[in-house]
């Protein structure tokens, strides 16, 4: 249809089949475009700027990760083992726990089971455990004392003789014949020595 003005305009046939002339642009439309254009640029800048954020934010989360790994690993190293490590060495018959912390600090293995599978450590194992057995197995008391025989008051008494007149025995000397006082006092009528001797 055309309008009186012989201006074209466009029908808009709506359900009642009434046509309607199409409603005509606007300055509030344009503005509305030109808003929508605006709007479109803010949300990409907005976007790119959340982007950034998210990126950041990742980057401090993995940093912090890293730290308490490191932090963990320094609280382990500097505590010994744990007990998940010590109940590892215990079924791997291991009980010398001091001795297995001691080589994985010396060797910078801070693996049980890589310290278990080296060679070096198998040898140093058998060797502790060696040493550890003659020291159980070594009585107290018995030759093996760190003083030698001579140096010691009963044997020169049991011997029957004082020790060498020399400047490092004076000492010796008379602690020998203070014992040989104090045994005369205390009524032993008996000699030690044999006196087999004098009859033949």
């Amino acid at each position: 249809m055309e309008n009186n003005d012989n201006t074209p305009t466009d029908v808009v046939e709506s359900d009642d089949n009434v046509t309607e002339p199409a409603p005509e642009p606007t300055e509030d439309s344009e503005e509305e475009a030109v808003d929508v254009e605006a709007l479109k640029a803010e949300m990409e800048s907005l976007k790119k700027d959340n982007e950034d954020l998210a990126d950041k934010l990742a980057k401090k989360r993995i940093t912090k990760r890293k730290s308490n790994q490191a932090d963990s690993k320094k609280e382990t190293q500097s505590d010994g083992l744990d007990y998940a490590q010590k109940a590892f060495l215990n079924t791997e018959g291991i009980k010398e726990f001091d001795f297995v912390e001691k080589q994985m600090k010396e060797s910078g293995i801070h693996d049980v089971e890589k310290i278990l599978a080296n060679g070096y450590f198998q040898a140093q194992l058998k060797e502790h455990r060696d040493s550890v057995a003659v020291k159980e197995a070594t009585p107290s008391g018995t030759r093996t004392d760190s003083k030698p025989s001579n140096t010691k008051v009963d044997y020169w008494i049991d011997k029957g003789e004082l020790p060498p007149n020399d400047a490092d025995n004076v000492k010796l000397r008379r602690e020998v014949v203070n014992e040989r006082i104090k045994r005369s006092k205390s009524g032993n009528n008996f000699s030690q020595q044999a006196i087999v001797d004098a009859f033949n």
